[in-house]
Parts: structure tokens; sequence; C-alpha cells
């Protein structure tokens, strides 16, 4: 079955921010459309402390300080929605180290691009949002907008007690909740993906820390996973 184009509406609360949506959009935009809202955006704030954030319906997919982060992450789930080249996607933060991908809970978004400045200093890197994505024959990171793939090093669950190890069962629950379903990758084939990335990363606790002590439990993450 041949997949057309992706059309969508756009309804914002100012009409600066419909204006940055609909250049972003481009020719995917239809002017008038009464379908209910399933993608929403929010403002927090205003002027330099202005948080936007991204729903899907009722869930909070995204929440950053960058209104071109955000029309990013937009564009970003609604090609997942295409299906044209199955890839397994998770609401997930991906940091990129010399050696590998930082794989972090989605929650943590907003904090990993508060230090983004410090991570690069350290030879870190954010990627772009919403997703996490995966190979769903090798369960490699697959990092679309540099056209490369690359191996997942570490994993992260909120976990406050830093000295309890976390068991790669926990991480693998939490992930097959998180991945999309819109993409057409089956069940099975998605939760081997997922088992292969899992069996070669590291896997531990992260907790909503910030400045300098996240960016120090980063670099750690790096370090520990690339020896």
């Amino acid at each position: 079955m041949r997949v057309g184009p992706l059309l969508v509406g756009v309804r914002a609360e100012t009409a600066s921010l419909a204006t940055a949506l609909r250049s972003a959009l481009g020719g995917s935009v239809v002017e008038g459309a009464q379908a209910p809202p399933n993608y929403s955006v929010r403002v927090e704030g205003r002027g330099r402390a202005a948080r936007y954030l991204l729903y899907r319906a009722t869930c909070l997919v995204l929440r950053t300080r960058s209104r071109e982060r955000l029309a990013g992450a937009l564009v970003a789930c609604l090609r997942a929605h295409r299906g044209s080249s199955p890839l397994l996607r998770l609401r997930r933060t991906v940091v990129l180290s010399e050696s590998g991908v930082l794989v972090l809970p989605s929650e943590l978004f907003h904090r990993v691009e508060g230090v983004e400045g410090a991570l690069r200093e350290a030879g870190l890197r954010l990627a772009e949002p919403p997703f996490a994505v995966l190979d769903p024959e090798s369960g490699v990171a697959v990092l679309e907008a540099e056209a490369r793939c690359a191996p997942v090093r570490f994993w992260g669950l909120l976990r406050r007690e830093r000295g309890r190890p976390v068991a790669r069962s926990e991480a693998l629950a939490e992930a097959i909740r998180q991945a999309s379903r819109d993409v057409g990758v089956p069940g099975p084939r998605a939760l081997l993906a997922l088992a292969r990335a899992l069996s070669e990363a590291e896997v531990g606790p992260v907790w909503y820390e910030g400045g300098r002590a996240l960016v120090e439990r980063l670099v750690e993450a790096a370090a520990s996973s690339g020896s």
C-alpha cells in the first residue's frame, strides 16, 4: 500500500508561533483543517524564560527552550507516522559521546539542554529530540540527522539511589512502554532490538540533577561506558 503525503493543520496560541510552525512544516500544512488536535504546542513563561511544550494528546513529548528545536521535534513526530523506513523510536533523550550513544529518560531533556554548553566542552553533544532511534535488526542507534549509526553505550533510568544497581530487565520493561507503535515494527522484532541494544550497554541510574552535578554524571557515564 502506498502512503500519500502527510497533511496537517496548525493551531497555536500566538500568531508568531503559528507562523514559525507553518514555516517549519512547509507544504504539509492545510489551512482551515478542522481535524481534532493530536499534537499540540503550549508556551510557559515569556521572553528568555519561555519554555515550549509539545504534547501528543495529553502526553508530554518534549519541553525545550528553543522554538526551532520544538518545530524539529514536531516534524520528527509527523515523519514517524509515514512508516516508509520502519525504525524503532522511543521517547528518550540522547547524548552523543566519542564511543557511542547515551540514552537517558525523556524527562531529563530540558535539564540536559540547560547544560548543553558545558557538555560540549566535555566532548558530549545533545542529539535533536524527541526520539532515540534504533535499527530494528541490530539494535544500534540510528542518527538520522547525521546519516550514520552508533552503538548504545549507556542506558539510564530514573532512580534516586545512585548506589543501587539497575537490572537490564527493568530497562527493557520501561523501553517497551516507551516504544512508538506508529512505525510498523512488530512487537517481537522490537523486543529483540531492545534486548540487543541493552545487552551491549551499561545500565545505570540517573536522577533529576542539574548544573554541574548533571554534567559530571553524564561525563562519568560516557567514560565508564567507553572503557
